[in-house]
């Protein structure tokens, strides 16, 4: 699930399946349950955030999540990668939703960076820009 308007991606899970959307929020319906928590990690990762800052439209601070363009987010398969790096992402976004803890976002946000071939370089840049404090 995901709102129509806010500062920064907020994507997240019902898990039990109980919310209704309306106007003001989206959902994402995955074929793989088992893939919810490693696409809820990219959504949310700052990789995708540099990108949704400079392709989204904004209203004043806010961006618009409107469909068409959370459709075209470039979202890596998690078929095409080796199953020990689904498995750590997918595990550790899962820890995440459960109980919160900055080092290990982090963490999750370096695995991320390494799986969409971000070098250090550009990563700095990105933190730099979203104003990251680590």
């Amino acid at each position: 699930m995901f709102p129509d308007i806010s500062l920064e991606p907020s994507f997240s899970i019902d898990l039990p399946g109980d919310l209704f959307s309306l106007d003001t929020n989206y959902s994402i319906i995955l074929n793989d349950a088992n893939q919810l928590f490693f696409i809820l990690a990219i959504l949310n990762s700052y990789v995708l955030e540099i990108y949704i800052k400079y392709k989204f439209q904004t209203l004043a601070k806010e961006r618009r999540f409107k469909t068409f363009l959370v459709n075209d987010l470039p979202i890596i398969n998690p078929k095409s990668i080796e199953d020990k790096v689904f498995n750590n992402i997918n595990n550790l976004a899962k820890n995440l939703f459960d109980v919160y803890n900055k080092d290990q976002e982090e963490k999750l946000n370096i695995m991320i960076k390494n799986l969409y071939r971000i070098n250090q370089k550009e990563y700095s840049y990105i933190l730099k820009d979203l104003k990251v404090k680590i």
